[in-house]
């Protein structure tokens, strides 16, 4: 293994440590109560929707829609994923 695979491979579990981290501590809070549940939903939809407005300043146009694009789905997997952690919405 080189040293950049290496360095790309240690970054890939650091964001996946990251990411169980910051999930279990949502569905812990979504499990505090119905009040905090819906309040992290309804955070992560408006944070879906901001997301989508993004507008990369300082590239190249040409890739500016694309590098949104991958961004917004980044995010969204995510969002996703944390989501699944959290209790379901009482009906």
């Amino acid at each position: 293994m080189t040293p950049e695979q290496l360095e790309t491979f240690r970054m890939k579990m650091d964001i996946q440590a990251l990411q169980l981290v910051i999930r279990g501590l949502y569905a812990d809070l979504a499990r505090s109560s119905p009040a905090a549940n819906e309040a992290a939903r309804a955070a992560f939809a408006a944070l879906r929707e901001a997301q989508a407005k993004v507008v990369l300043r300082d590239v190249n146009p040409a890739y500016s829609d694309m590098l949104a694009s991958e961004y917004e789905d980044a995010l969204n997997e995510l969002l996703d994923f944390i989501e699944a952690g959290f209790p379901p919405v009482p009906r």
